[in-house]
């Protein structure tokens, strides 16, 4: 996630590991750590979990899986989240906004760019994806 103003970025990961499971693991997930002022954060969490990874590895056989995405930022202004490099062939990459209620299908477009104020304390995302 980039703020275009001043340029500061925070990154977060997803992966599919067949010795992951669906609960934090050490082996695999990272806590999240946020940044001081002014940095932006993105924060990943498992479906309904409520824990903000860093890092969040899961079990690729699932087939349908969602990744809540929390965006927050000390600081308003134009914002991007950039997939590129992440998309895998046979996988399909949906980002929900769930401010705009949009969809974005990220094998068109694999970076999405928001407006985001200092007042929303929520995931702003759902990303979904589907073998």
């Amino acid at each position: 996630m980039t703020n275009f103003s001043n340029n500061h970025f925070n990154v977060g990961a997803i992966d599919w590991n067949d010795n992951a499971s669906v609960r934090f693991g050490n082996d695999y997930d990272a806590y999240k750590l946020y940044n001081p002022w002014p940095l932006p954060n993105l924060a990943i969490s498992f479906a309904e979990n409520t824990l903000e990874t860093q890092v969040n590895t899961v079990p690729p056989s699932l087939g349908y899986q969602y990744f809540r995405l929390g965006a927050y930022s000390p600081l308003p202004g134009n914002f991007s989240l950039d997939f590129s490099g992440v998309l895998k062939e046979q996988v399909c990459l949906i980002l929900e906004d769930l401010v705009l209620d949009g969809l974005v299908d990220l094998s068109l477009n694999s970076t999405y760019q928001f407006l985001l104020d200092t007042s929303y304390h929520s995931p702003r995302f759902i990303l979904h994806v589907s073998d």
